[in-house]
């Protein structure tokens, strides 16, 4: 059970509270997270959010991470499709509509 004594109500001007919403269509997302993944990481190197992720899936010791990060650089890995028995025969039947 959580303490209630702890929780703390928003003010006016509190930086927890994010006044603008969630965007409204993926495509609003897409240019946030564009705009973020552009945003400098470390200063002195110039090191861009998304070279930051993208160095550390390349090195990460979790094969997904390495995995998303090859698909993102070279594409998706193709998977064989698998083919079960013969395909149906589908029958129609035209009916004059006289």
């Amino acid at each position: 059970m959580a303490n209630l004594q702890n929780l703390k109500p928003f003010v006016k001007g509190d930086p927890r509270c994010y006044r603008k919403g969630r965007p409204k269509s993926f495509d609003q997302l897409r240019k946030m997270a564009k705009a973020i993944s552009h945003e400098s990481v470390d200063a002195k190197t110039q090191i861009s959010l998304i070279d930051s992720i993208m160095r550390k899936w390349a090195t990460s010791r979790d094969p997904r991470l390495q995995l998303a990060f090859v698909e993102y650089a070279f594409g998706k890995v193709p998977q064989p499709q698998k083919h079960i028995g013969i395909p149906a025969i589908i029958k129609v039947k035209v009916v004059d509509g006289d």
